[in-house]
């Protein structure tokens, strides 16, 4: 029996395959190439480009590709390369005031303190301050990672008396290899009374460089600079500040 008609059924299957995965992973210009490649024929390439554009144009209008969707799923953090259109009209420092507020340390901290912090917040990353005693205000030194308090904490690195440390003590007790680990729950941590009220200088384990924004940028902004940059953490200081008086917030 002879078919009904002379269509090609190869051709039918590549165009379908080549659709679908348009569709699902909205890719274009690469698939066309990996097609191109498959099939050895040139005369293919218009057909081929016309399909991938209907079938990304279709999908695109119902929902995002299957490795974004992957993505949400999972819970991975993911910011699109361009910012919404609201936030073009939303400072970080309108932004700021509806996050919980900002937990600091002092340069030289005391042990209860950073353990109260870790398991009263969820925070990622503390700023630190330091006392200028010959200026009578207080000044920023740097950001601390969680990661790194609670290494510090497992590690027992404390000291009885409130001082700074050499850079031969920190070297002698932490690997860049540990400090580049991030994982470490502060429920894992055990400290006793006695330790609680021992100190722990912070200067060493503290990024001085931070980045720092102005609390009148746009979240649009900040929000390209975030990805941009790959940035974990941004300071937002005010724009205008009383001398003596330190108002800090952290993306």
């Amino acid at each position: 029996m002879k078919p009904y008609t002379n269509i090609d059924h190869g051709l039918l299957a590549v165009l379908g395959a080549a659709s679908l995965m348009a569709g699902s992973m909205r890719m274009t210009v690469s698939l066309c190439v990996i097609f191109l490649e498959l099939t050895n024929n040139l005369l293919l390439l218009p057909i081929t480009m016309i399909v991938l554009l209907v079938a990304k144009t279709v999908g695109d209008s119902f929902n995002p590709s299957i490795y974004e969707i992957i993505l949400h799923l999972k819970g991975l953090p993911f910011m699109d390369a361009d910012p919404e259109p609201w936030m073009r009209n939303l400072s970080v420092g309108e932004l700021i005031d509806v996050k919980p507020s900002v937990v600091s340390f002092r340069g030289v901290e005391k042990v209860a303190n950073i353990v109260e912090a870790l398991k009263n917040t969820t925070h990622n990353g503390f700023p630190v301050m330091d006392d200028d005693v010959e200026v009578e205000i207080v000044k920023l030194h740097g950001v601390i990672l969680r990661a790194h308090l609670i290494k510090v904490l497992k590690k027992k690195w404390f000291l009885k008396e409130k001082r700074r440390t050499e850079e031969w003590e920190v070297r002698e007790k932490f690997s860049w290899v540990e400090l580049a680990e991030r994982e470490g729950n502060i429920e894992d941590v055990g400290v006793t009374k006695d330790e609680m009220e021992m100190f722990v200088d912070l200067h060493p384990l503290t990024n001085t460089t931070p980045f720092t924004v102005l609390e009148s940028m746009s979240v649009a902004k900040a929000r390209i600079l975030f990805r941009q940059v790959g940035l974990r953490h941004m300071l937002v200081v005010p724009k205008y500040q009383a001398t003596g008086v330190s108002e800090l917030h952290l993306l």
